[in-house]
Parts: structure tokens; C-alpha cells; sequence
């Protein structure tokens, strides 16, 4: 294949590359198919088409299966699906000497690394999935919809994860009515009504009794159904009278309460929830959150079916770059036959797009959603089922953990932007510390592309000791747009010099 120099110009952001890039010595930056995610990136890329000395590389795979923690390899549907089993489990114990702080960070924890590995997945399995009880569901996929807003807003971690973990519990007093209410076809009692005022109340009780002591979780909690015009409940809270954390939390409520089926009623499709949201705004919502929440969900978020213009039916698997022209798999042509093979199709371009919402009901179908996003046998070889591609590294990087002045030169074996490996020796650690704890927080700095990294927080997930080093796996938390974009286009770059270099 003949080399030759590319622009920018030539390089769309969210289109697969159809051909290779070169850099102006004609040294291969990245491969055919490649995806830049965004202006950021786009304009790293330009500063990197420059030669760059080649690294020497050494092939390892250090195998973490007997370590403690989460696998590695661990997919985000088998942590969805650890979510919601813990979730049952969590409203299910009454006992007022339940560790609710541990077992709902766990979920917390389990909802955001799902939002960080994928977003769209995240939402969309959630959307779909129909075998989950409401009072499961609902709190979980209010929570993952808080999160991604959150994200949005630019909040801390400790700021989501508290809002998280009031999402998941705001309803903890009114399961067992939540449960009958499905049941039930007649217009609600008067105990009822009173039980469903009370609740916002009753929920923080129960927290504070099992040891909840964060106040942005049980402000949140307490303020949940308070309106934006002061019409809401308990104490007529109005604008910004009402937290953030809980005009957040209304929000996802609202919405995801409008997109479940009931026993007295169907769902409501989508497009028309956004539409109340939309009309709401400004009155029973704050009107920036509104907007914002429509502009991140879009107006066909992950998991809806939607028929297209060419006649076939699909279900988004990503949001678009507008709220309406969301990216779709076909899982019906348009001769009515069910799609063996998902076909991605991007409802921007004229031929693909939406003309009509299709509820789960209406498709006589069993849609599978490793099909639609991967992370199985149907699109990924078993090698390849890691969350992100990881690249053989060897780079020096420094641990610390400044509260107690805790500092470790270790080598970052491989890595990628949803996390690293790292090698230690034993002789490293000072008096008092003998290896990395796991699940524990530290801060990361090291070097790539002459650009050096500083405080990159990273969560230790697995661990194992042999042969007088630590192996520690752990997850990047909060990572920048732009630091995702530096490890994404060095994994890239760098492992096309490996495989030009084999």
C-alpha cells in the first residue's frame, strides 16, 4: 500500500477512517477503521504527526484471575447484572442493622464504572430489559440516568456517587406499596396518598437508622419530589430553594417513571416523555436541567426501536450528535425478516432515518443485547473482550496518596483509558506499606508522548504478589476528555509501531 500524507480536513469526527493515517514521515499513526471521538482529540492528533523515537517493548500477560476484586475482563453487562442482584437483595433486608452505606456503594460503584465503560449500553440494556421487577429497575435506571447528567454538570465523583446513592434509596419507605400499586387498577386510597407524601420523610429516617450520615444523599432523598414551581412535596420547596442533587434526581425520576409500563397503563414512548420533560420546563423543572437532560439523552436514547425511512425496524445503540439522528442496529429488514446480523446504520443520513417510535411490544421479537453492543462471541473474539484495547506500555509511573504522604515508583505494564496494570517491586515499599490495598484510591503520574500526567486517580480492582512484585489492575476514575483522548491515541499509535516493529 502507498503511503501518503493526510489533513484534518480529511478526518471526520465519529466516522470510522477508510483508509489508513501516516505521519509526515510516513510512519503509520492510526489504522483503517479508527474512530476520533472529538475536537480534542482531533487537534492532539495534529500536534503528534511528528516523528517520535520508537520504545522498545517486551511481551507479558500477567494473568489476576486468583486475584481479589472484580475481573478485569469483567463486561458491563455481567456488572449491571451484579447491580440489580444486589440491589434485590439490599431492599429485601429490612433489618435496621443492614450495612446500608456498604451495600449501596457497591452498587453506586457498580453503576459508575458502567456509565464509564459505556454509557449507551448502560442505558439502553436497562431500557430494554422487561424481566426486571419496577422497583428495581426504576432506582437503578433513574440512578445511571442521574449519573450521565451529573457527568454532564461537571461534578465531582463524591458529589455523583452520594446523589447515586440517594436515587437508589429515595423510595426505600414505600417498596412494599411501589409493589402493590402494580397490582393495582383503582384510584389510589387515602391511606395511600398520605403513605406516598410521607415517604420522602420516612425514607430519611430509615437511612439515618442505618447509619446514612451524608447530607448532600439525604437532602436529596428529602427533596425529591419538591417542584420547581412549589407546587411539589413535603414543604412546598420553589427554584432554587430546592437542592441540585434533587432537581437531578427529580428529573431521572420523572422520566424514567414515564418510560416504565404499569399495570393500568403502557408505557409512554421516548420521544413523547422528553416532550412533557420539555413542556415541564420552567414550571415543574428546572428549565437548564431540562434542557440539558434532553440534549444528553436525546430524544431516541439508547435502547428505543424506531422504524426507519428505508422500512426497517432498529434499536439505538448510540446517541447521535443531534438529540434526533441517534446511531441504530437493524433487527428487522424491510421485507419484515429478522437481521441475523445487527447492520449499523447512522439515522443522520437521509435513507436511515427515524420515521416512526416502536414500543418493545410491538416487535415480536427476542432481541439480544450482546448482539447489539458487543462484548460477546457475536462481535469480539474471546482475546479481545476487554472493555478497552490495552497496550503493552512498560512506562515508569509514580503511586502516591498524599493524605498520609504514601509515595511508590512502580511500571505500568499495559493500559488503556479505562485502566492499567502495574508492577512493583516488593523491595519499593517504605516501612508500614507492603502492597497497594485493593479498592483502595491512588493518584497516578506518569509520562506519554513527552506529556506528563498528573494525579490521575486510579482505583486498585486485583492484585496479586509472586516472584517479589506486586501486580495490581486498577481503573482510571474521573479521567478528562482530554486525557482519554492522549491514552486512546497512544494505545493506537503506539501499538501500530509494535505490530509494524513484529
Amino acid at each position: 500500500m502507498e503511503s501518503r500524507l493526510i489533513g484534518l480536513k480529511e478526518i471526520r469526527i465519529g466516522v470510522p477512517l477508510d483508509h489508513p493515517v501516516y505521519d509526515a514521515n510516513g510512519k503509520l499513526m492510526l489504522r483503517r477503521g479508527y474512530v476520533v471521538k472529538s475536537n480534542g482529540e482531533l487537534k492532539l492528533l495534529n500536534e503528534l504527526m511528528s516523528p517520535y523515537v520508537k520504545t522498545v517493548y517486551h511481551e507479558f500477560e500477567q494473568d489476576l484471575s486468583a486475584g481479589e476484586g472484580s475481573s478485569l475482563i469483567e463486561t458491563p453487562f455481567e456488572i449491571i447484572k451484579s447491580v440489580t442482584d444486589k440491589y434485590n437483595n439490599l431492599v429485601e433486608d429490612t433489618s435496621e442493622k443492614l450495612n446500608m452505606l456498604h451495600h449501596t456503594g457497591q452498587i453506586t460503584d457498580g453503576i459508575v464504572q458502567c456509565c464509564y465503560d459505556d454509557e449507551d449500553l448502560s442505558l439502553g440494556t436497562l431500557y430494554m430489559d422487561k424481566t426486571l421487577p419496577y422497583t428495581v429497575k426504576h432506582p437503578i435506571h433513574a440512578a445511571t440516568v442521574a449519573e450521565i447528567i451529573a457527568k454532564k454538570l461537571n461534578k465531582s465523583a463524591q458529589w455523583r456517587k452520594s446523589l447515586i446513592a440517594a436515587v437508589l434509596t429515595m423510595n426505600i419507605s414505600i417498596i412494599e406499596l411501589q409493589n402493590a400499586l402494580m397490582r393495582q387498577s383503582l384510584p389510589l386510597t387515602d391511606t395511600q396518598r398520605k403513605e406516598i407524601e410521607n415517604h420522602p420523610a420516612k425514607s430519611v429516617e430509615m437511612l439515618r437508622l442505618r447509619g446514612v450520615t451524608d447530607e448532600l444523599w439525604l437532602r436529596t432523598v428529602i427533596e425529591h419530589h419538591e417542584s420547581y414551581d412549589g407546587g411539589g412535596y413535603p414543604n412546598g420547596l420553589k427554584g432554587d430553594e430546592i437542592s441540585e442533587s434533587a432537581r437531578v434526581a427529580r428529573l431521572a425520576d420523572i422520566y424514567c417513571t414515564m418510560v416504565s409500563e404499569r399495570n393500568y397503563r403502557g408505557p409512554l414512548y421516548a420521544n413523547e416523555a422528553m416532550k412533557r420533560i420539555f413542556l415541564q420546563k420552567g414550571q415543574g423543572v428546572d428549565e437548564t436541567l431540562a434542557m440539558l437532560f434532553i440534549k444528553h439523552l436525546g430524544i431516541y436514547p439508547p435502547g428505543s426501536f424506531v422504524k426507519l425511512k428505508n422500512k426497517e425496524v432498529a434499536v439505538v445503540t448510540e446517541r447521535g450528535k443531534l438529540a434526533n439522528t441517534p446511531i441504530v442496529k437493524t433487527i428487522l429488514r424491510a421485507n419484515g425478516f429478522p437481521s441475523s446480523n445487527p447492520i449499523k446504520r447512522d439515522t443522520s443520513e437521509p435513507d436511515y432515518a427515524v420515521v416512526e417510535m416502536l414500543l418493545y411490544s410491538d416487535i415480536n421479537l427476542h432481541v439480544n443485547p450482546h448482539k447489539l453492543w458487543g462484548f460477546s462471541d457475536f462481535e469480539k473474539s474471546p482475546v479481545m473482550k476487554r472493555r478497552h484495547s490495552r497496550f503493552i506500555a512498560n512506562c515508569p509511573a509514580d503511586v502516591t496518596e498524599r493524605d498520609i504522604g504514601f509515595s511508590v515508583r512502580s511500571l505500568i505494564l499495559n493500559f488503556s483509558v479505562g485502566g492499567c496494570l502495574l508492577k512493583i517491586s516488593n523491595k519499593s515499599f517504605k516501612t508500614g506499606h507492603k502492597a497497594l490495598k485493593v479498592k483502595h484510591v491512588y493518584e497516578l503520574q506518569f509520562e506519554i508522548f513527552d506529556k506528563h500526567l498528573k494525579n490521575i486517580r486510579l482505583q486498585i480492582r486485583n492484585s496479586k504478589i509472586t516472584g517479589g512484585y506486586q501486580f495490581a489492575g486498577g481503573q482510571f476514575l474521573d479521567l478528562t476528555d482530554d486525557e482519554k483522548s492522549l491514552i486512546r491515541l497512544y494505545v493506537e499509535i503506539k501499538g501500530n509501531d509494535k505490530n509494524n516493529s513484529d
